[in-house]
């Protein structure tokens, strides 16, 4: 009953990719896809869950530093971990960037991140753990009030996201 087909929002799933057939270029072109069907459609936002992949090769480091296990750690210590590594920054191109890599590759298309989400997940090298993620719809205000040129717009990062080559450049 919460479900509005004419709705502002979209929620998206899943994003994954099988880890045989994962490279760079086939997640870009996945997500500018996505945001084509974002802009083209007229959402204005659009939210989903992503992994922290690098949080449990971080969280190990952290714990033999201190002489410790991580199977041994408390839920509670886990939560502090995992909050922690999400806070991570570091400096790319001059700019402060997230240190995961996949927050990275969303920081790099406009995500904003809303905290951590315990057991969002089953993925070992994210410990379970999810991370809420918003793309506000890029296209400004105005165009609203020219529906085709916005639809035009995303169906061109549709086709778009067909190339390898074309998203190399893009991202």
């Amino acid at each position: 009953t919460t479900y509005d087909p004419n709705g502002e929002y979209l929620y998206v799933v899943s994003l994954a990719v099988l880890p045989e057939v994962s490279s760079d270029s086939g997640r870009n072109m996945i997500i500018a896809n996505s945001m084509g069907r974002l802009i083209s459609e007229g959402y204005r936002q659009a939210y989903f869950e992503s992994r922290l992949p690098g949080l449990r090769e971080w969280a190990e480091q952290g714990c033999q530093e201190q002489g410790r296990e991580i199977d041994g750690l408390t839920d509670e210590e886990k939560d502090e971990l995992a909050n922690q590594y999400y806070s991570l920054k570091k400096t790319k191109n001059g700019k402060e960037v997230p240190f995961d890599r996949l927050l990275r590759l969303y920081d790099a298309v406009g995500c904003k991140f809303n905290g951590i989400i315990p057991n969002a997940y089953q993925d070992a090298d994210s410990m379970n753990y999810g991370v809420k993620c918003v793309f506000d719809n890029p296209i400004p205000g105005w165009l609203d009030k020219i529906p085709y040129a916005q639809k035009a717009a995303g169906l061109l990062l549709r086709a778009a996201s067909h190339s390898q080559k074309l998203m190399k450049k893009m991202f």
